[in-house]
């Protein structure tokens, strides 16, 4: 141990630095100094480290900017001279073209396009085509490039920095404008229209009955109409996108009333009816069964009408081609003009019932007739007694009436044509004497005109009368063949009649005795 060492002995220390100068408050010398160490790094503090760190990074972010502008700057003036990416018009894309190349192009493609271009508007076989020259087509380039450039060259540039990248990240498409002539347009639309626009007009039947087929027909017309907006619209969508396409067109039909099905089914020959002249009916009644039947053939009859035999046939009179010949009047066959009609008359009712139609008005004769059974006969007269029946079905009926010749008979052929009967359905008719009058007692008549006998003493039967009867008539309803109805049509009477005895008016006169003859001497 050093001589030093001992107890009690401080070893000298090392001189301590002279104290610092208090500083003021508030003074220029407020922030203390870095110090350093001997030997060691200058330590600043914590407000130091934080300013300059501030410095730095406002550095970095001045060059930064700077940087990112030039990018921006570069970028943005990049496409001084070009369109920007991302712009397209229809499905041209613009980005990098200049504006005449970018107008070269898009006229090059649009000519392209409108030469290959058209509209099919289609109706069933018949086609009309629209092409650009139909409706002057252009394409109008210049507008279109003009809004195109305008994208990504308004505004700040940071703005028209964030107008490219847009650009880019989602394109945008102008569409491409044809023009067109508008008017032309819809005077094609017109004139299509007009030439597809069609009356509704229902199927019609002409009657022909001195024909072996007596009707003709005319088919239905399905009535047209062409709304055209529609059509337009689409037509305007393909001028617009340059698409050729084929358009169906779909015009409104309205359905006629009555079609040339419904007329031939409700056409038929409902019934036939046939009457026998017979071969002692002379020319005049010949005759005025003709000029009836000429009368009621072809005559046509709508459903519901009245029809009045004597009103068809007309006035019994030579002006309108009758004559005289045999007729009943008041229970006697007489002469007058027109004789015969009322088996014309009769043939009618008989058809006009087994028609299943309706009778309004009909008298029997006074007595029965020898082309008839009776109940089923029908007498007219031009003075006062009529044949009057409706149609009472729901369609038009038709008459056929002639006088048939052949080699053996003449005789009366009435056809009636409307809506058939329903299935299995038939009408006939059947009478039945329900009672007989007995003939009466003779009744003797004074011959003044000693048209048969002349004297009281002489007697000629001139008739022999003939008993009356009572006739019920029935329509008799069967169908397939079982009758299902039995309808009383009519209750006839046709009167007895007394035999008929002519008595001479004169007395027979008293013969005169011959004179005696003288005896010779």
């Amino acid at each position: 141990m050093s001589m030093y060492s001992r107890a009690g002995y401080t070893p000298p220390q090392a001189p301590k630095p002279p104290a610092e100068p208090r500083r003021k408050k508030g003074g220029s010398g407020g922030r203390r100094p870095p110090t350093r160490r001997p030997g060691g790094r200058i330590r600043f503090s914590r407000r130091a480290k934080a300013v300059f760190a501030l410095l730095l990074t406002l550095i970095v972010l001045v060059l930064a900017t700077m940087g990112v502008a030039v990018f921006m700057s570069l970028y943005v003036h990049a496409y001084d001279d070009a369109f920007v990416p991302g712009v397209y018009i229809g499905n041209v894309p613009l980005g990098g073209l200049t504006p005449e190349e970018a107008a070269q192009q898009l006229s090059g493609i649009a000519q392209q396009g409108m030469e290959g271009w058209h509209v099919n508007l289609i109706y069933q076989d018949v086609t009309k085509t629209i092409t650009p020259q139909d409706l002057s087509m252009t394409f109008d380039v210049g507008d279109q490039l003009n809004r195109a450039w305008a994208i990504g060259r308004s505004g700040s540039l940071f703005e028209r920095f964030m107008q490219i990248r847009q650009a880019q990240q989602e394109p945008v498409t102008i569409v491409g404008e044809i023009a067109y002539d508008e008017a032309r347009l819809d005077e094609i639309l017109s004139q299509v229209q007009a030439g597809l626009e069609r009356q509704v007009q229902n199927a019609t039947s002409s009657f022909e009955p001195s024909s072996d087929t007596p009707f003709s027909f005319t088919d239905e017309v399905y009535g047209r109409h062409l709304d055209t907006a529609p059509v337009r619209e689409q037509i305007v969508e393909a001028i617009a996108t340059l698409t050729s396409c084929d358009i169906t067109l779909e015009p409104e039909l309205t359905a006629p009333e009555i079609t040339r099905a419904m007329l031939e089914e409700n056409l038929s020959a409902i019934v036939i009816v046939t009457s026998n002249i017979s071969s002692s009916s002379d020319e005049g009644r010949n005759q005025n069964i003709a000029v009836a039947l000429d009368h009621l053939n072809g005559l046509v009859i709508s459903a519901g009408e009245r029809v009045s035999f004597n009103s068809a046939v007309g006035k019994r009179t030579t002006e309108n081609g009758y004559t005289t010949a045999l007729e009943i009047a008041y229970g006697e066959y007489v002469e007058g003009i027109g004789g015969g009609v009322c088996q014309v008359s009769t043939a009618l009712y008989q058809a006009v019932l087994r028609a299943g139609l309706e009778v309004l008005e009909r008298t029997p004769h006074a007595i029965p007739s020898n082309y008839a059974e009776m109940g089923q006969d029908a007498t007219v007269s031009d003075r006062g007694l009529d044949f009057v029946f409706r149609n009472s079905s729901d369609m038009p009926i038709y008459i056929k009436a002639r006088l048939v010749t052949d080699t053996s008979r003449k005789y009366i052929e009435i056809t009636i044509f409307g809506k058939p009967l329903p299935d299995g359905i038939r009408y006939t008719l059947e009478s039945t004497v329900i009672e007989t009058i007995p003939l009466p007692e003779p009744v003797y008549v004074r011959d003044k005109d000693a048209q048969y006998v002349v004297y009281d003493d002489e007697e000629y039967q001139a008739s022999d009368g003939r008993e009356g009867y009572v006739v019920e008539t029935y329509r008799v309803t069967s169908q397939n063949g079982a009758v299902t109805e039995r309808e009383l049509i009519s209750t006839d009477t046709y009167d007895a009649k007394a035999p008929e005895i002519y008595v001479g008016a004169q007395p027979r006169p008293t013969p005169t005795p011959a004179p005696t003859p003288t005896p010779i001497a």
